[in-house]
């Protein structure tokens, strides 16, 4: 949204909070694979007892550096940056109105 704050124009929320709450998300997506963990079993017998599964390493390293995932990152921080000349043009567009608030009257 567009929000005139006598006496200038901003926007809610702001780009960088929208960065801020991506990254946030981003994080935490990727902070969940810290609790997922590898797991495998020494026997190769058709019947795996549980007990000798053992938990290894987890899938967080693997994921957070894939290159796909790395790019879809990458993309989400981009599209945000992109819009900041969008977002500075439809504030300059409302800014040919401002007399209307600045006036005193």
């Amino acid at each position: 949204d567009i929000v005139l704050a006598i006496p200038s124009l901003g926007m809610k929320p702001h780009l960088d909070e929208i960065q801020q709450g991506l990254n946030r998300a981003v994080q935490s997506i990727l902070g969940a694979f810290r609790d997922v963990g590898k797991w495998s079993f020494n026997d190769k017998r058709a019947t795996v007892d549980v007990a000798q599964l053992q938990p290894q390493h987890s899938y967080y390293r693997v994921v957070s550096e894939n290159k796909e995932v790395t790019k879809l990152v990458s993309g989400l921080s981009s599209a945000v940056n992109s819009t900041r000349g969008l977002v500075a043009q439809k504030i300059d567009y409302f800014k040919k109105y401002q007399e209307l608030w600045t006036e005193d009257r």
